[in-house]
């Protein structure tokens, strides 16, 4: 049974508008931990850098700290973040002097909230 295109169309519309299904975007939690004995000028170069790797990429975080920081990482603009968006920014970090701890958490609908 086919259905009506008129139908289709506003069911993709639909999902489109509510960011459903196919149009779903994922995000991901991200916590990080810089060195206690890092001075405030060589913290504010890691988030330089942190920043600089995130739009290189295409990403973008929102979040905040001082020595210890969370956040979360999504797409510029439309989009989903993947599984190796989130391998990159945690090796990334990983690789980083001045990185104690690093943590990510699984994606998640950046727009309800759910796995």
């Amino acid at each position: 049974s086919k259905k009506h295109p008129v139908f289709n169309t506003f069911t993709c519309r639909r999902e489109l508008l509510l960011r459903r299904g196919e149009f779903r975007e994922d995000c991901f939690p991200v916590e990080f931990t810089m060195a206690k004995a890092l001075t405030t000028l060589e913290r504010n170069a890691l988030l330089d850098r942190f920043i600089d790797m995130i739009e290189t990429v295409g990403l973008q975080f929102g979040g905040g700290g001082d020595v210890h920081w969370s956040g979360v990482v999504e797409i510029f603009g439309r989009g989903t973040t993947t599984t190796e968006h989130r391998d990159h920014v945690v090796s990334w970090l990983r690789q980083q002097p001045g990185i104690v701890s690093v943590d990510a958490g699984q994606l998640f609908d950046a727009w309800y909230g759910s796995p």
